[in-house]
């Protein structure tokens, strides 16, 4: 039988999305990165390309940048490392919607 005087919350095998905001200074300069795409383009336009490879491709554009000591991408001036992870999300999304 459950104590009702206390609180119960089944929810410890759930995802904890708050943990996300561990890297919230990460998170930011991604969400910058969308922010950019979507004044460039339109918001969600990277849901219209059904072929991961371009993102895959761009992902590895900018980790090239990054290796090669450019930490900022020259046209938003935002992080080579952040746009590669905006790509990156972008594929496993993508993943995910076709199972």
């Amino acid at each position: 039988m459950l104590d009702t005087d206390k609180f119960i919350k089944f929810d410890n095998k759930k995802s904890n999305l708050a943990i996300l905001f561990d890297t919230a200074k990460a998170l930011n300069k991604v969400a910058d990165v969308m922010t950019y795409g979507t004044i460039k383009y339109d918001r969600k336009n990277w849901n219209k390309c059904d072929d991961t490879e371009r993102y895959m491709s761009a992902s590895l554009r900018h980790i090239s940048s990054y290796l090669q000591g450019n930490k900022l991408d020259d046209e938003s001036s935002i992080e080579h490392i952040a746009h590669s992870i905006c790509s990156l999300l972008f594929v496993l999304e993508m993943d995910l919607d076709r199972k």
